[in-house]
């Protein structure tokens, strides 16, 4: 999505009380996204307000802890269905590697052999997509906002990139073009086409990490 059209939606999404619910089908068509788009940034949009100030009016109303708990975007609930759609596209993520033929450790593994931050996905052979080398995916179920971005580019991919090589990031919901583009890490919204991809294939080459 271009910048000026994610600032036009985001100001749309702000304009709506907070008693109301956006017309999410409308605006999908209005800014030509898919509608699951639309819900994802409003879902940020949401948590980057309460987590700015939801100390401070906690502190002030405390009858308000009730609410956020029952809260379907920012509470407890929301939390646990954005967690099940991580898990969804984390699947899917596995279920196109496998289809495509590419050996990988999934993050479990990685995990059970004592890394403590890991990619969903680090190949046991690198590949090339669109000719930049892929080491490691990781599965974002989310819209790729700046703020989004640079905060994963600090927690996590820079850690891999140091770590593990080159990868590939994929904000299934989309993302804002203009990230900040840092070598190594390549940004998309989609798994790559067969077309896309070069791997090397019959070579007894992978090694446990």
């Amino acid at each position: 999505m271009e910048a000026e059209a994610y600032a036009a939606l985001v100001s749309a999404l702000r304009a709506v009380p907070a008693t109301a619910c956006p017309l999410f089908r409308a605006l999908a068509r209005t800014f030509a996204v898919p509608e699951d788009t639309i819900k994802s940034i409003y879902g940020q949009e949401w948590q980057y307000q309460i987590k700015s100030q939801h100390s401070t009016l906690l502190l002030k109303l405390p009858a308000l802890v009730d609410r956020f708990r029952k809260d379907s975007v920012s509470g407890p609930a929301g939390d646990a269905a954005r967690a099940a759609v991580g898990v969804e596209h984390e699947r899917q993520l596995y279920e196109r590697l496998n289809a495509a033929g590419i050996a990988y450790w999934p993050e479990d593994v990685l995990r059970d052999r004592g890394f403590f931050k890991t990619p969903d996905a680090l190949l046991q052979v690198p590949i090339a997509v669109n000719g930049a080398v892929v080491h490691w995916i990781d599965s974002k179920a989310t819209f790729g906002d700046s703020l989004m971005h640079r905060t994963q580019l600090a927690e996590q991919y820079e850690l891999y990139t140091h770590r593990f090589g080159r990868g590939m990031v994929i904000y299934w919901f989309g993302f804002v073009q203009g990230l900040d583009k840092r070598e190594g890490v390549l940004v998309t919204d989609r798994f790559p086409d067969a077309s896309a991809i070069l791997q090397l294939q019959s070579l007894d080459l992978a090694e446990e990490p």
